[in-house]
Order: C-alpha cells, then structure tokens, then sequence
C-alpha cells in the first residue's frame, strides 16, 4: 500500500488519549466528532473543524474508510475489505490518529494528563 497524510499545518498531530493494547487494528475506531471525511479520485480530503486544519489522505484505500469503519467492531475486522496487512492497517491507523482524524473509543482509552494537572 501507499499512502500519505499531508495537511495544511505543519508539526501536527498529538496522540490525546493513552491506549493499552499491542496492536491499534485490535481497537475499536471512529472518525472524530470534529471531522468530515469526503472520498475523492486520489483518496480523501478531512477537515477538522475544531483546528481548522484540511487534511489530503492520498490513498485509494481511504476513500473508502468513512464506510468502512464504524466503530462496532475491531478496526482489523471493519477493515479486512480494504485488503491491507495488519502492519499496514496499524500504520494507517496511527497515521490518522496522529492528524487527529480518528480516535478510539473511550473504553479502551485513557486521556493523557496535561502538564502541571496530575493529581498528588
């Protein structure tokens, strides 16, 4: 597979919630509330309304993702029809994460402590 995540500001994408598991693909996912996703020829195009950040997913295989995953099951089994490995699924969902385009769901979620609010 090839693909790319490239988005109008540079150094994005921070990882908001800590997640105890091997595998991403073994998580549940869903596009993030703030999202919109449209499927274009290259792949996709998301905006993130809360950043104001437009985002170009040049992949085939992400295109088709808004579909696809739906957060009912594991990404690994949502996703088995875009044919891709395990390994390439985990790196397509890291990437997505890190643009803060998808995030997983709570249950399997903690949020990161900011700075200076950790409880004594």
């Amino acid at each position: 597979m090839t693909g790319s995540v490239a988005s109008t500001e540079s150094g994005v994408g921070e990882r908001r919630f800590r997640v105890t598991c091997d595998s991403l693909v073994e998580l549940r996912w869903r596009l993030a509330p703030h999202v919109q996703m449209r499927s274009e020829r290259f792949g996709a195009i998301a905006y993130n309304s809360r950043e104001q950040r437009l985002t170009l997913l040049h992949s085939s295989a992400i295109g088709h993702l808004p579909g696809l995953l739906l957060g009912v099951s594991a990404a690994a089994v949502e996703l088995s029809a875009l044919g891709l490995t395990r390994e390439q699924l985990d790196d397509l969902l890291a990437q997505l994460w890190n643009a803060g385009i998808l995030e997983p769901l709570a249950e399997v979620a903690q949020p990161i402590a900011q700075p200076g609010t950790e409880s004594q």
